[in-house]
């Protein structure tokens, strides 16, 4: 083995090394530096790393990477050059490990992207629309081994294509209405077939599925005959909710079933099925045979199905669906008085979490286990909304918002206000129950809570301190609450390298850049010299990395950075 002769030689003529000290959850990084916000929206998880839209006031509206360091958190590429008012890039969505987005470089009008998370690996796919401006490419679906998407070019044709990433492999598939609209798509995989929702022009939208050929995207059934459309338009929801359609949450896959709400303009808004056939689409059972039910918030957990329905006497309450004998029954009637509106419905290590308001506390966090009645496991603030609809914890896009609960590891996160500190960030685990994770804007005043995404042990959202405005926050919940997040930074005149946190107990995230390409040597040796660890990077300007060292016997360490003849080392402490 080999043994580092000086291992107290951190700093070198012209390093500096400091710790900054943050308490978890923290500020990433204030991408638009001051009080004006870069408000990243759009963001999905990659190999570790959380991919965003954001706008830093140079370069637009761009994708962006973080790896909860400051370091790590960089434009990935400018696509749209000198225009810093554009919107170049809005959501960011992994599909079969690539990226894939909506891009706009300012020649050829928002097309189809993709990227590997690279600069050099971020290109256009293809020119759809090369003579109508834009194609606008949306709802990036994998089904089998295809990668469906719906764009709507300017003269509206109502299409269906897939692509494999590359530019002869990116086709239409069917246009299914010519000089139509672009209506209820709402892709959904199947057990291997797209199920979607669309009109021809003469049924108007109906249920439709497609194999990835033009002969196998047919109409699966025209369940409501004639020129309306028997996908209900509108989403029921109490007074004081931001008038939003959620349509996704009117359908879910079961399997091979496909369930959705749809109305066949006798019995209005109701739950049916689809096997993938004419004959096997049926209604499932008729809850409210005045009006119609609406179901909505469509969650399997075990052999039940949950939603959200109205029967026309007990008002919106949660419903079940035994998925073996095809039962239909309402699980409890929360609110006697109007309705509880369970909302948010989703399911953590076979626990139930919706949001429901039963006419004495407002709007709180509440739990089934399928067995006994459903409790309330928050009571945050007396009559009023104490757990807040999830249009605020959302995606920040008017198109595109987050409606379930995130978890990680059995708990459950969410925005509320307490009475004393405003809408925040909570979380609630049946061992430790309910707290609040971090007063991010102190006193009353609310964090505006936005776009959860869980990547790996972190939850990168955007909130508001009071002082930079909405930027990227990340809790590290391998870290406890309000735990020093220390991040070891050395710099100079051409390199930056962060990692954290220290102490650490599983891994250490280290992120860098560097003024040129440099060929990185990283080392761990241990205090009696001994090598540890030795990777290699070539030809690298950043670096953004996670090494495990979950089986490293506690005690202190140093890792060690070579590159271009300069070497810089640090200790840390292995818990």
């Amino acid at each position: 083995m080999k043994i580092l002769k000086t291992l107290f030689a951190f700093l070198l003529f012209g390093v500096m090394s400091t710790s900054l000290f943050a308490q978890n959850p923290y500020l990433v990084k204030d991408i638009y530096p001051g009080a004006v916000e870069s408000r990243p929206v759009g963001g999905t998880g990659l190999n570790g790393i959380f991919y965003f839209s954001s706008d830093n006031g140079v370069f637009g509206r761009e994708m962006w990477r973080s790896d909860g360091t400051d370091a790590g958190t960089y434009i990935v590429k400018d696509i749209h050059p000198n225009n810093p008012t554009g919107w170049g890039v809005q959501m960011v969505y992994n599909v079969n490990n690539l990226l894939y987005f909506s891009g706009n470089d300012g020649k050829n009008g928002q097309e189809p992207w993709k990227s590997n998370g690279t600069a050099n690996g971020t290109t256009m796919i293809k020119n759809i629309a090369p003579s109508s401006g834009s194609s606008q490419p949306n709802h990036w679906t994998l089904s089998g081994n295809i990668i469906y998407f719906n764009p709507c070019p300017l003269n509206q044709d109502w299409q269906i294509w897939k692509t494999d990433g590359t530019s002869a492999g990116t086709v239409l598939i069917k246009n299914i209405n010519k000089k139509g609209n672009d209506a209820a798509s709402y892709f959904h995989d199947v057990n291997g077939t797209l199920f979607f929702w669309a009109d021809n022009g003469s049924t108007g939208i109906e249920l439709w599925k497609s194999n990835g050929t033009t002969s196998g995207t047919v109409m699966v059934k025209e369940i409501r005959p004639g020129i309306s459309s028997s996908y209900p338009s509108g989403f029921p929801r109490p007074s004081y909710y931001t008038p939003v359609t959620f349509d996704w949450t009117k359908e879910l896959a079961v399997g091979s079933i496909y369930y959705f709400t749809a109305d066949d303009g006798s019995n209005g808004a109701e739950l049916w099925k689809s096997d993938g056939t004419s004959g096997g689409t049926v209604m499932v059972a008729n809850i409210n045979s005045l009006a119609g039910s609406y179901p909505h918030w469509l969650t399997q957990m075990g052999n039940y199905l949950y939603f959200s329905a109205n029967d026309g006497t007990s008002g919106y309450e949660l419903w079940s669906l035994n998925l073996s004998n095809g039962t239909v029954s309402l699980v409890s009637d929360l609110n006697a008085q109007s309705g509880s509106y369970p909302m948010q419905l989703t399911v953590v290590n076979d626990l139930l979490y919706f949001s429901a308001d039963d006419g004495v506390n407002g709007r709180e966090l509440w739990r089934y286990d399928a067995v006994n009645p459903p409790v309330a496991v928050t009571n945050l603030n007396g009559s009023e909304k104490g757990v807040y609809d999830s249009t605020y914890f959302r995606m920040a896009n008017v198109l595109t918002y987050h409606y379930r609960f995130p978890s990680y590891n059995g708990t459950v996160f969410f925005e509320a206000n307490d009475g004393t500190t405003g809408w925040e960030l909570w979380q609630y685990h049946p061992a430790s129950g309910v707290s609040l994770v971090k007063d991010i804007n102190p006193g009353m005043a609310k964090s505006r809570l936005e776009g959860p995404c869980i990547v790996d042990t972190k939850l990168f959202f955007t909130a508001d301190d009071g002082i930079h405005g909405r930027e990227l926050w990340c809790y590290d919940m391998s870290q406890p609450i309000n735990a020093p997040m220390v991040v070891e930074t050395m710099q100079s005149d051409n390199y930056k390298i962060d990692f954290y946190p220290n102490p650490a107990s599983e891994s250490l995230t280290i992120s860098g850049e560097f003024k040129n390409n440099v060929n990185l040597n990283i080392k761990i040796f241990d205090l009696l010299g001994y090598e540890i660890m030795n990777t290699e990077k070539s030809s690298v300007s950043r670096i953004s990395e996670q090494i495990d060292i979950s089986g490293y016997p506690a005690g202190m360490y140093i890792i060690n950075f070579r590159f271009n003849g300069q070497s810089v080392q640090q200790k840390f402490i292995k818990k």
